[in-house]
């Protein structure tokens, strides 16, 4: 680099190149014929993000037919830029209203099979307390299932304040079963924002 400083470029009259740039800067152009400039990188994008998950050996045993608010999540690899995810809830902080993508899964596991009658897992997101995003499955006959992972994303607006939980619900419908969140790998919650 140090040979063309001060040079001029022959690449159809671009300016001067009048010195080199420091640590965290990008070299910039107003086109053709002006020089080059130097300037600060700007400020990270997508940003606050958090991400947990629920750690072994935490199973979350929950009632048939009930969504229930998964806990322990912002106890294992943890990533929280904004100091904004504890008791595995996300608080929008100040200054940081917009839109979030938005992810959660729930590893449900059903210690006995699944009877044929109408078994179902859900994964959902809820806003300041009222259900948001929601997905999942149900199934009936022909079908034993003894572990299913539903995954639930979804951009949500949030203004400064406003929260948001994973909730999981697993039934099955004959009783047959045991149904409980795993914690592990499998039961995950994060997001970052991705607009103001």
């Amino acid at each position: 680099m140090s040979g063309i400083v001060g040079s001029r470029l022959n690449n159809r009259g671009s300016g001067l190149i009048g010195s080199l740039g420091t640590d965290g800067q990008v070299l910039t152009s107003s086109g053709a014929g002006a020089s080059a400039i130097f300037e600060a990188v700007a400020a990270e994008d997508n940003q606050p993000v958090w991400y947990g998950r629920k750690p072994n050996p935490y199973d979350q045993y929950i009632s048939r037919t009930v969504y229930t608010k998964v806990t322990r999540l912002d106890e294992a690899d943890v990533i929280d830029t904004h100091s904004a995810f504890s008791d595995s809830r996300f608080t929008c902080p100040a200054d940081e209203g917009g839109n979030y993508f938005v992810h959660g899964c729930i590893l449900g596991v059903f210690k006995a099979a699944l009877g044929y009658d109408g078994e179902d897992a859900y994964t959902t997101i809820y806003k300041n307390g009222v259900q948001g995003l929601k997905s999942g499955f149900q199934w009936q006959n022909d079908g034993e299932i003894g572990l299913i992972l539903p995954v639930v994303s979804g951009v949500i607006p949030l203004d400064v304040g406003d929260y948001v939980e994973l909730y999981g619900r697993l039934t099955d419908e004959d009783d047959s079963g045991d149904a409980h969140i795993n914690g592990g790998v499998g039961t995950n919650f994060g997001g970052f924002k991705i607009s103001s």
